[in-house]
């Protein structure tokens, strides 16, 4: 898989797994570089890559690459209301 790029996640600043605010840094207003987002230092669970796996065959929409929310990331997602 190709390396994540700043422009690629540009506009991209929700969730798809939960579709709550990913606070990424990359997607955000600012453009960050990779290394300044949270998820560099932070354990992504294989719960968490299975669902967005399986959200990706259900929903071939979901923009590649997604940022997942910090509570997601954990494993810890709630489907939206």
């Amino acid at each position: 898989m190709a390396p994540v790029t700043e422009p690629q996640l540009q506009g991209q600043g929700n969730c798809p797994l939960c579709g709550r605010g990913n606070q990424c840094a990359m997607a955000g207003a600012g453009g960050e570089d990779a290394s300044a987002c949270w998820c560099m230092n932070t354990h992504i669970s294989a719960q968490a890559l299975e669902a967005l796996a399986q959200q990706r065959q259900a929903q071939p929409s979901i923009a590649t690459p997604s940022c997942l929310c910090l509570s997601c990331a954990a494993g810890q997602w709630h489907l939206p209301a």
